[in-house]
């Protein structure tokens, strides 16, 4: 029986009912490697199986020399003829035959079971415990309740299930491995081709399928089937168990290989297998809720067993969300992310592991700002060393990322593109938006900054983060050019997916000149450098161009009292649309963050300015950004973008999609509705921003957090000042208490809310009553220093 602790645990009163794709109201299973997406069917269950590394689809060629274009693509510009300078760059990789594609995920097969059911079902349930990764589906059948339950094991990277059953009936299932839904091989664009040759072979308790990507390598998976009671057959299509008491599936998956080879390998390993589902589950939920506890938040709220579908139906209903699914979703994003990823295994994408299409759109890593969505709790959740899976793809790729800075823009040093190309670190794609975008590279050095700044680890700052950050910066060195006024100039460049303002009717555009984006992880990445530079005393003979460096860095262009998305004359902005990266320097960035009011005006109002006119063009995604940006100013519409991501981007298991696909006027309605983990993952991050912000040497506490919570404990959040900080605020006792705990001896300032009272207790120097700033708190490495506040 799966644990039912009402705060961890998501219940659900359907199987999946999602027309046409049902993967995606499936349950996600995962860890970190290996997938598993529970439908929930009672007679015909599904559970598709997937693997983190089977990949398809994805071309590389050989990337061709094209610099001598970048100036006639400069000319254009200055002429005023953007829409002819947007295709020459790409025109000229696919005229010297360069036609990249990114690979795409590949779904290995689908578990299929199928039970005998002799009367009407009743008290049907799903159930997921995020804590230890357990999902379980149960019913009963008459009188005799049924359940199969299933985790995915981080101990020994098998999905593993067992059936069970309370009464006088007994487990009668067909069991069988067929290719993944052929019907999902139909996205919203095309048709994508399906594996070819798939085979499956029963035997007594043992069960194996393949296919064949398109590289001719095998992959596929092998099941042990154990039973208690009762009898076993099989023929050439299906496994079958009848009259048992107890049913034990054990499946390892296999990828790039030979299927004769690793079918006997997988039978071999799982043949030594002696052990119970209740042992393999604890050795494997002691490692899984290790991760999901390393943070954790309360709001000692009431509803926490009404079923996820009660909740979303309130949230429609209601004035306000329920704070069950406030928290429900908070734990959802932290468990989504560690099951997606591993420190030491692939990056995590949109789907995380449960891509159950065949040529899935945006499925691939995107280093536009969608990375730093996706890992934007890896901080905050105290969860830095799963970063580790981006720094070292970025390390691995550094060769080709300096051939697409010297073959593409002349210049030196690192260019990291929107979207990489299969296997490799060369540009993936010749769309122009890809092409023209050139912050990537500051925007992966900044995260390993940043890595540095909450974790103090020195050794990773001098050998891997300086290193990474001076080649992103070496790449600027070359690439910039200097104005009339003796400012730096960018072109061509492009802010990640939006088309200006002043093209916006007439066609898309996607090049400009002088993005602010650029501007703002330049000035952040020089920042830094200095600062890491000084610290580890190297590259002291670079220091003074680099300063030399942020002084040409323009300022940036304010326009009807709102920072502007280019600084260029020559585009406008577009506020009716979803992507706002010139808002980088309030989140993730540091530049505006905490403490630092003199841009903030500017800022909040082109913050607000898009959350009022975007509504109709916004994602799940979106809406998740913007509000982590908006509470980073305090501003109430922060939660608002929250309240729209779980009313109109939310399906019915809680996994966020792109776009609204039920009509309700909010966002780009699209009946496709991609599915994808990064809105959760980003209003996870967001919730954790509006009770605890941070900059390397400044604490915001509660600096948004809703007024209509008057209870909430949030536990460990990690910041990026190397200061884990735990919180319980108590409006209705007038009490709140702060807890720091630094991983290094330093000293912190820290804001506290603007309704502080007095400070009854704590190592307090200075209050300013004012400001309600607590100056230069001293800290301890390891040891808590706690702060009592009278609210």
């Amino acid at each position: 029986m799966v644990s039912r602790k009402p705060k961890t645990v998501l219940q659900f009163l359907k199987p999946s009912g999602y027309w046409g794709a049902m993967y995606k109201e499936a349950l996600p299973c995962g860890n970190g490697l290996i997938g598993a997406a529970v439908y929930g069917g009672v007679a015909d269950e599904t559970i598709m199986l997937t693997h983190a590394g089977l990949k398809w689809q994805g071309y590389v060629g050989v990337l061709p020399e094209i610099s001598e274009k970048v100036k006639e693509v400069e000319k254009l510009i200055a002429e005023g003829k953007p829409k002819l300078a947007q295709e020459i760059l790409p025109n000229a990789l696919l005229s010297k035959g360069y036609h990249p594609v990114p690979s795409v995920p590949l779904p290995v097969c689908d578990l299929k079971i199928r039970t005998n059911v002799s009367n009407n079902i009743k008290e049907y349930q799903r159930a997921l415990n995020m804590e230890t990764g357990e999902c379980a589906v149960s019913y009963k059948d008459g009188s005799t309740k049924f359940e199969r339950a299933l985790f995915v094991s981080r101990e020994n990277d098998s999905v593993v299930m067992e059936i069970t059953k309370s009464g006088s009936k007994t487990i009668d299932v067909e069991l069988s491995f067929d290719m993944h839904d052929r019907s999902d091989a139909k996205t919203q664009t095309l048709i994508s081709k399906l594996p070819s040759n798939p085979m499956t072979k029963y035997e007594n308790y043992f069960m194996y399928y393949s296919a064949k990507s398109d590289d001719d390598t095998d992959f596929g998976a092998v099941s042990k089937v154990s039973f208690f009671g009762g009898t076993m057959e099989f023929n050439l299509d299906r496994l079958r168990v009848k009259g048992a008491d107890r049913v034990l599936i054990i499946t390892k998956l296999f990828i790039n290989s030979n299927k004769e080879k690793e079918w006997k390998k997988l039978k071999d390993e799982l043949s030594v297998i002696k052990t119970t589902y209740d042992k393999i589950l604890k050795d494997h939920s002691a490692i899984h809720s290790k991760l999901f506890n390393s943070a954790s938040i309360d709001f000692a709220c009431d509803d926490r067993e009404k079923p996820v579908e009660q909740l979303l139906l309130d949230a429609y209903s209601k004035e306000e969300l329920d704070l069950a699914l406030l928290e429900k979703m908070w734990l959802f994003g932290r468990y989504l992310f560690i099951s997606s990823t591993r420190p030491q295994g692939s990056v995590c994408t949109p789907f995380g592991l449960w891509c159950g299409e065949y040529k899935a759109a945006n499925s691939y890593p995107r280093f536009d700002g969608v990375m730093q969505m996706l890992y934007s709790i890896a901080i905050s959740g105290n969860l830095p060393e799963f970063l580790e899976s981006v720094f070292s793809y970025n390390e691995t790729n550094v060769a080709d990322f300096k051939k697409n800075a010297l073959r593409i823009y002349g210049a030196r040093g690192i260019f990291v593109p929107s979207v990489t190309s299969s296997g490799t670190g060369l540009i993936g794609s010749v769309d122009p938006k890809d092409v023209h975008f050139t912050a990537g590279a500051a925007l992966v050095a900044n995260m390993f900054y940043q890595y540095y700044l909450s974790t103090n680890d020195k050794k990773f700052l001098k050998e891997r983060a300086l290193p990474f950050m001076k080649e992103a910066i070496l790449f600027y060195e070359d690439f910039l050019k200097l104005d009339s006024r003796g400012k730096y100039y960018i072109c061509p460049n492009y802010s990640p997916k939006n088309t200006p303002g002043n093209f916006a009717n007439d066609s898309r555009l996607d090049i400009a000149e002088n993005a602010t984006i650029d501007f703002a992880v330049l000035k952040e990445l020089l920042t830094g450098m200095l600062d890491g530079a000084n610290e580890c005393k190297v590259y002291k003979e670079e220091i003074e161009k680099w300063q030399d460096m942020l002084t040409k860095i323009p300022e940036y262009k304010i326009s009807d009292d709102k920072v502007c998305e280019y600084i260029s004359t020559q585009f406008t902005d577009n506020f009716i649309h979803r992507f706002c990266s010139h808002l980088y320097p309030c989140y993730p960035g540091l530049e505006n963050a905490i403490g630092k009011d003199a841009l903030n005006k500017y800022f909040k109002n082109a913050a607000i300015a898009r959350f009022h006119n975007s509504n109709m063009d916004q994602t799940a995604q979106g809406y998740a950004y913007l509000s982590s940006v908006l509470s980073s100013m305090s501003c109430v519409e922060a939660y608002e973008c929250l309240e729209n991501i779980a009313r109109h981007c939310t399906m019915n298991n809680l996994v966020t999609v792109d776009n609204d696909h039920k009509g309700s006027g909010l966002t780009n309605s699209d009946n496709w509705a991609a599915y994808q983990i990064q809105g959760n993952i980003g209003f996870t991050a967001a919730l954790t921003e509006m009770f605890v912000a941070s900059n390397k040497n400044i604490i915001s506490i509660l600096p948004n957090a809703p007024s209509f919570i008057n209870y909430v404990s949030i536990e460990n959040i990690l910041t990026r000042c190397a200061v884990e900080v735990s919180i319980e605020l108590n409006r209705k006792k007038g009490s709140l208490i702060i807890n720091l705990k630094p991983r290094k001896n330093c000293t912190v300032s820290m804001y506290l809310p603007n309704y502080t009272k007095k400070i009854n207790k704590g190592p307090v120097l200075k209050f300013d009553e004012q400001t309600f700033l607590v100056e230069r708190i001293e800290l301890l490495a390891g040891k808590t220093t706690q702060v009592d506040v009278k609210i």
